[in-house]
């Protein structure tokens, strides 16, 4: 890039001007999970306190257009929308309980995913789950740990800031034994996860989420993350990345546990 090309834009940064080429056009959501149907998208869950919530949209609605155009995928419903921008009114067309329905709602913009993870789950019951752990196979529910602190941590192994976390972890795991259960949730088979932990034990439970189906759950944009239950069952902190932002979570566990 041309020296005074860098510069250029340097100054337009700083004094707030950007040219329309380096702005992002902000996202639209109605805040729904989707996913494809046969005659439409399903809503798969209605996140609290966006517009689809307000207008009364509900989890099992099938989809089938916006305005006068017909959506027939999660992808075209997702195109047609951003297509269309926040502050929007639009009439959402839909089945429910095999009943032609239409609710009108105004597209905002779409919330940070880390905020978004913490208002969905922060002082709420961890939703439960139960996961095949590695070495065994045999099924791990959130439950059983209920009467201790729960770590949960969402990582795989091909990812550094993941990998550069587990000696702080273990060491986290090791010094808590009777107040903390750690569990480490990952997408990636049994096998893989055993080639990278060896025989060694890794001080703490590592579960397999095949389908990724708890980490949709708890709403993990990004590897690592974090979720702290406390004694009761109830989401206490999150967090995502390593470094600082894993030393705030361990400094939430040991207040919790009592152990400063």
């Amino acid at each position: 890039m041309p020296r005074f090309l860098i510069v250029t834009l340097m100054f337009l940064a700083f004094t707030g001007v950007l040219p329309a080429q380096a702005l992002k056009s902000v996202r639209p959501w109605m805040g729904v999970a989707i996913e494809d149907a046969k005659n439409g998208v399903l809503v798969g869950k209605v996140l609290p306190g966006t517009p689809a919530m307000e207008a009364g949209i509900q989890a099992g609605d099938v989809i089938t257009g916006v305005n006068s155009t017909s959506v027939k995928s999660a992808k075209e419903l997702i195109q047609f929308i951003a297509g269309l921008g926040v502050g929007h009114k639009v009439t959402v067309h839909f089945i429910r309980n095999t009943q032609k329905k239409k609710l009108t709602l105004t597209l905002v913009l779409k919330p940070d995913s880390t905020e978004m993870m913490k208002v969905n789950l922060s002082g709420k019951k961890a939703p439960p789950f139960e996961l095949p752990e590695i070495r065994t196979g045999k099924n791990i529910a959130l439950k059983s740990s209920q009467g201790k602190v729960t770590l949960l941590m969402f990582w795989a192994t091909w990812c550094p800031a993941c990998k550069a976390t587990m000696p702080d972890l273990i060491k986290l795991a090791k010094s808590l034994p009777k107040k903390l259960q750690v569990l480490a949730i990952s997408d990636e088979s049994r096998d893989t996860q055993n080639g990278y932990f060896g025989k060694a034990s890794p001080e703490f439970t590592a579960l397999v989420d095949a389908e990724n189906k708890v980490s949709g759950e708890y709403f993990v944009p990004g590897l690592p993350a974090f979720v702290v239950i406390n004694q009761k069952g109830e989401v206490a902190q999150v967090g995502v990345g390593g470094g600082s932002y894993f030393y705030q979570v361990a400094e939430k566990v040991r207040n919790l546990a009592g152990n400063p």
